[in-house]
């Protein structure tokens, strides 16, 4: 492989000006602003903390060896640096703490900048640098709009790198063991921790999941949103962001019911099969390519990452506990009304339903967090969805009209997820049923001084909430709610119903 050499932008101008630099060893490329339109631009939205900054820097890199100029794809990214930035060197240099935006081509980045100061008024030329906050909505609005004006494309895909830990409240405890047991091993650092935590990076860099759609437009609105963080592989989630929905949407997610380990997503093997033309094998041509497509992708390369790192490596050596998935986010609606549905039958049946999840260590439903640590059990009651609905459709001691909505929302699963993939750890991982997760908490548990629900609706809401609650706004909460007091008309109403 020709080895990378620095980056040096010879010429820099914008409004139809022309971009020039030399890439080491490979071709001299010129970058119009705004380019001419093309099959898709890629907006790549990382806000990495201290621990994640080398990794996502890699994860760059990887894009930047692999990625094929005049391939139909512009790679945009608006990295927040970290806090106390490492000396490990990639394509973006070393030494940054600030927010800076690039375009990635083959073998480099190009440093851009907003002229106009239209979008980033602190990304001009000749501005000091700028420490964004990247958990605030309008640094996202702002790097879409920018994106669109300046690269655009008959689709577009937003991918956020960070940490995640699905539709919860930011401010949760972070109880995920960041570090796992393998740090114990003398293996090399790339595998020992994982992205788990809200999107952002900490304090105040993070994002609600409903404040990215009070805050964002349809105008905002992308082909596919991608999340190469933790536990985001929510149908909560999925819902928020459907089409229809009057906000920003997408019309496919990719994203991970477990723990995404540091190192991250594939690019390597993703970039790499985005070739133009006529290919024989796995590669996709991005002239012809869909979301659907890309999200496939990213599963495939996935599972693939993972099983090559854990091939032949004794079990206490391996990365645990990885899923991937793609939903089709337009078939979440009807998947909605029919759990919605099987919820009204479950109204009487408290007794029945909890003890099918289960109780502190003993579940017997496929889950995505430790349920020996009370605090996930308050954080992150994450249960599989079409698990859990296909022991309600086999077990007798539900009635039978409850059994068949359970049958109904398993149906509805598999049109929503079109691709998903479990490692060895999750007994029974079907691809295309299981790798979506729903919010199933014991909510007459008590710890902490309070009982968990009373916290949990706190975020886990149809209303907007104070910040110092959590933001609620999920529309998987207000949508089919029966306004009769005491009455089911969702999932939401039923656990308020039986734990309020």
């Amino acid at each position: 492989m020709k080895k990378l050499k620095s980056l040096i932008i010879i010429a820099l101008c914008f409004c139809w000006g022309c971009m020039s630099y030399d890439i080491g060893d490979y071709t001299l490329v010129d970058i119009r602003i705004p380019e001419p339109q093309t099959s898709w631009t890629i907006m790549f939205y990382a806000d990495p903390d201290d621990m994640l900054g080398d990794y996502i820097q890699q994860d760059i890199t990887d894009m930047a060896r692999n990625i094929e100029n005049e391939g139909g794809i512009n790679l945009i990214v608006l990295f927040g640096g970290p806090q106390n930035p490492s000396n490990k060197s990639g394509v973006l240099g070393r030494y940054f703490s600030d927010t800076r935006l690039y375009r990635i081509v083959r073998g480099g980045a190009v440093r851009l900048y907003d002229e106009s100061g239209e979008f980033f008024p602190n990304l001009m030329p000749d501005r000091p640098p700028w420490y964004g906050n990247m958990g605030n909505p309008d640094t996202l609005k702002s790097f879409i709009r920018y994106c669109k004006a300046n690269f655009p494309a008959d689709n577009y895909g937003l991918l956020f790198s960070s940490h995640g830990s699905g539709p919860r409240k930011k401010s949760a405890p972070i109880e995920f063991d960041e570090f796992s047991e393998l740090e114990q091993f003398n293996e090399p650092n790339q595998f020992n921790q994982f992205r788990g935590r809200a999107i952002g990076s900490g304090g105040d860099g993070m994002l609600y999941i409903g404040e990215i759609s009070y805050e964002l437009d349809y105008e905002d609105s992308v082909d596919f949103i991608g999340f190469d963080a933790c536990i985001m592989g929510s149908v909560e989630i999925a819902y928020q962001y459907r089409p229809g929905n009057g906000s920003f949407q997408a019309d496919y997610m990719i994203a991970s019911s477990g723990n995404v380990w540091a190192n991250g997503w594939n690019y390597v093997d993703i970039f790499k099969r985005l070739r133009t033309g006529n290919r024989s094998g796995k590669y996709i041509d991005p002239k012809n390519m869909t979301g659907a497509d890309f999200g496939k992708l990213v599963v495939d390369t996935y599972k693939d990452y993972v099983n090559s790192f854990n091939s032949g490596r004794p079990n206490n050596w391996r990365v645990r506990e990885q899923t991937m998935s793609c939903y089709d986010l337009s078939k979440v609606e009807d998947l909605k009304n029919s759990f919605d549905a099987l919820a009204v039958q479950l109204k009487d049946a408290k007794a029945e339903t909890c003890d099918l999840r289960g109780f502190n260590t003993s579940t017997n439903v496929m889950h995505y967090f430790d349920t020996a640590n009370t605090n996930e059990w308050r954080a992150y009651p994450f249960f599989d969805m079409y698990d859990f609905c296909n022991k309600i459709a086999n077990r007798s001691n539900f009635s039978f009209t409850a059994r068949e909505r359970a049958q109904e929302v398993c149906d509805k699963i598999s049109q929503v997820v079109i691709s998903s993939w479990g490692d060895i750890d999750f007994e029974g991982f079907t691809p295309r049923q299981n790798g979506m997760f729903f919010f199933f908490p014991d909510g007459d548990r008590t710890s902490g001084g309070g009982r968990h629900w009373a916290s949990q609706r706190n975020w886990y809401n149809p209303n907007r909430m104070p910040s110092s609650s959590g933001y609620g706004n999920l529309y998987w909460c207000r949508d089919g709610m029966d306004t009769t007091p005491d009455s089911v008309g969702n999932w939401y109403q039923l656990l308020d119903y039986w734990f309020r």
